[in-house]
């Protein structure tokens, strides 16, 4: 039996992904920190763990891109250090301190073939990687055969990720930027449903590889989502089919489209009375509540148009996310009688600090609760 009072979570990375996490371990009142280090550089992680000391941690760093895989293409170094070098450093630095890690991988490692067409089989965990076409592809698939020998590594492929805001990093966000688009079945990471299974996994220190994507279970078509943004968000929205070979002609890296098979997951969760709801219902909750809670006048171009310019690949600077305690007055730099640290999804580039403020910063908020501590720059 897991006891939750003795948890503390330590998060790397610091864009969407990690704030969709960071509100799900609110939301399961879990402690955590979030890093302010490069997970490229091996010493700073180590030195990082030794002195927060958690019992778990969760990488959602890496280099994806901005605005899409393409910039991988152009950038491969910085996406090697990233998504196989730093995975590597938080893997290899969580193992020699006995520290179980969750690692946010990639399912865009494989693609519809002659044995896995459209509608059929889904690729499950143990079917090798097919995809490497893209550079992007080719370093998750590297990083994942490095990362899965390790004994305290839970690998999770999310593909697609959808939450219940409209941040460009959003998949039906990115997809209602586009005018034309293929209509092919593919399965996504519905992130609101999935997470609270992911902590379950996390909280028991399950490990070994996971599809996380078709989570609910099912697939959609493009067409599908954008009937849905058509029904809950925008009346207006409007767009155009074409073909895969006429997307290929105006994308730098191709593209994959598949389906993977979630049967261990769902048999791992339901051992811990975790059910994941199907993926109709899943987005058509997380649709409503972006509905209840997003501003939805924005027009589509103009929102995707906010989206930062060459990110670090880390995915930093990160979009603020509405996630800080009310006890928190001024965050980041003001906080007090707070359970939960938001630091490094604020709207501030912490690696613009001189080292010592950043250490004094990372040591401030430590402490879960604070009594009424506060740190000022």
């Amino acid at each position: 039996m897991t006891n939750d009072k003795s948890l503390k979570f330590h998060i790397f990375g610091n864009g969407w992904v990690s704030g969709q996490v960071q509100a799900a371990l609110q939301a399961a009142a879990l402690p955590y920190t979030v890093s302010l280090e490069r997970i490229e550089n091996r010493e700073a992680v180590l030195s990082e763990l030794e002195h927060i000391k958690p019992t778990n941690v969760i990488n959602t760093a890496g280099a994806r891109g901005d605005p899409n895989v393409d910039w991988c293409e152009s950038h491969r170094e910085e996406t090697i250090r990233s998504n196989i070098i730093g995975a590597s450093n938080v893997a290899d630095c969580c193992f020699l301190k006995g520290i179980h890690l969750t690692h946010f991988g990639s399912g865009c490692i494989y693609d519809y073939d002659e044995t896995h067409p459209w509608g059929g089989p889904g690729y499950t965990e143990q079917d090798p990687p097919n995809f490497t076409k893209s550079f992007y592809s080719y370093t998750k698939v590297v990083s994942e055969q490095v990362l899965k020998q390790y004994p305290n590594v839970l690998i999770l492929r999310i593909r697609n990720p959808i939450a219940a805001d409209l941040n460009p990093k959003n998949m039906i966000v990115k997809l209602a930027s586009y005018k034309k688009l293929i209509n092919v079945p593919n399965s996504g990471s519905i992130l609101p449903s999935l997470l609270p299974g992911i902590i379950v996994l996390a909280k028991h220190k399950e490990t070994g590889v996971y599809n996380c994507e078709k989570t609910n279970p099912g697939a959609f078509t493009h067409n599908e989502l954008m009937g849905l943004l058509k029904k809950h968000i925008w009346p207006d929205l409007a767009w155009s089919n074409f073909s895969e070979e006429e997307q290929t002609k105006i994308l730098t890296a191709p593209r994959c489209n598949t389906e993977l098979d979630t049967s261990k997951l769902q048999e791992k969760l339901s051992q811990y009375g975790y059910d994941i709801p199907t993926a109709h219902e899943a987005m058509e909750k997380a649709f409503g509540e972006i509905k209840m809670t997003q501003d939805v006048t924005l027009n589509r171009q103009e929102l995707y148009g906010n989206a930062a310019k060459n990110p670090a690949p880390n995915d930093t600077p990160a979009f603020p996310q509405n996630t800080t305690s009310p006890s928190c007055t001024t965050p980041p730099v003001k906080c007090q009688s707070t359970t939960f640290c938001t630091l490094s999804i604020a709207s501030i580039d912490t690696r613009l600090m001189p080292q010592a403020v950043r250490r004094a910063l990372l040591q401030d908020r430590l402490s879960f609760p604070r009594a009424s501590r506060r740190f000022r720059l």
